[in-house]
């Protein structure tokens, strides 16, 4: 996943869900990325995987 797709999907979600920050992790294989959000309390959401395409 490119920095350019990161950052578009950074922005995709932090408007759907209304947070103001999301994060995207590696996860354990290669192959998807952990998504949080970071919500108003400061508390990290998940809101699951993306696959790399």
């Amino acid at each position: 996943m490119t920095r350019k797709e990161k950052k578009e999907l950074r922005a995709r979600i932090s408007k759907k869900y209304s947070v103001k920050k999301v994060e995207i992790f590696k996860a354990n294989n290669l192959t998807d990325n952990l998504v949080y959000a970071i919500n108003e309390e400061g508390r990290k959401v998940c809101l699951g995987y993306v696959r790399n395409l």
